[in-house]
């Protein structure tokens, strides 16, 4: 039978961010501190029926990168409910600047490299609409490995006013977490899944996605 889907921004991860920003070898130009830092809202776990989807992070919250860093932020997603499901996650940089625009600079968001665990390309298979479909049934007590494990910040992202016109001194960097979840007894017709590119094929705790 078709069951009801909810979906939900788990958890937005907050990370303080010191950007160091040197002047040019040549030019005797003074440093800027580019502070960055983050305010994103944590929403409840999500419920479908008897399941209970949740977020199970690691990350220091009150931690500070320099440019080049890798921090620990270890992501994986749990079921506290009593009924198997499928799942799907998302995992979105963002930028927002101290006056509250969104950078939508592909290559400044490419800035900061999302680091996923030496077992996430085997659990999840990236779709064309850019989410990671998970490959298993997540039965009841159980959760997933880690997914994302670290951020790194690149190297170059800088204030260095001789090649870069935008202040990102304020600004907040964001990991949006989106998950969805379905139960297992779906149907591959279901309106349930009008948003998924694929509908879930199940043999005994394996899911292959086939697309629609």
């Amino acid at each position: 039978c078709d069951m009801a889907v909810r979906r939900s921004k788990m958890k937005k991860i907050s990370k303080k961010i010191l950007l160091l920003v040197g002047g040019c070898a040549v030019l005797a130009v003074s440093c800027i501190l580019a502070y960055f830092s983050s305010s994103m809202p944590v929403t409840n776990p999500f419920s479908i029926g008897q399941a209970n989807i949740y977020l199970d992070e690691t990350f220091d919250v009150d931690d500070k990168w320099v440019p080049g860093e890798e921090k620990q932020k270890e992501v994986a997603f749990g079921n506290d409910g009593d009924v198997d499901v499928v799942i799907r996650a998302r995992f979105t940089p963002e930028l927002i600047l101290k006056n509250g625009t969104k950078v939508t600079d592909a290559e400044v968001l490419n800035g900061f490299q999302l680091n996923y665990s030496e077992s996430f390309d085997q659990e999840w298979e990236k779709h064309d609409d850019g989410w990671y479909y998970y490959k298993n049934v997540l039965n009841p007590k159980e959760r997933t490995k880690q997914t994302l494990v670290s951020v790194t910040m690149n190297k170059n992202i800088s204030n260095d006013i001789h090649g870069n016109k935008t202040d990102y001194s304020g600004a907040g960097m964001d990991v949006d977490i989106e998950c969805e979840s379905i139960q297992t007894t779906v149907s591959k017709d279901s309106s349930e899944l009008q948003n998924w590119d694929s509908y879930p094929v199940i043999s005994g705790t394996d899911v292959s996605w086939v697309k629609k």
